[in-house]
């Protein structure tokens, strides 16, 4: 399954490492710093990274995680 990963701080490294344990294709980093983003993506071995999420929904990617890897503070409300 292609997955995206929504956030390139800390706990993206770890979550990253779960999916490739589980075999999942990471293929797109989604972070606000476009430049921490690239960073994670080559760390990662990840082919794609971006600033905008609109991103992800026009990729070809399966499924994103539930599981947002960013601050709780930098999330907007639904």
């Amino acid at each position: 399954m292609k997955v995206a990963i929504v956030g390139c701080g800390n706990i993206a490294a770890t979550h990253a490492k779960a999916l490739i344990q589980q075999n999942q294709e990471i293929v797109l980093v989604i972070g606000r710093d476009q430049s921490k983003a690239k960073a994670f993506a080559e760390i990662w071995n990840i082919p794609s990274h971006s600033n905008q999420f609109t991103d992800a929904l026009a990729s070809s990617v399966d499924c994103i995680p539930p599981r947002l890897c960013t601050m709780r503070w930098q999330r907007r409300p639904c």
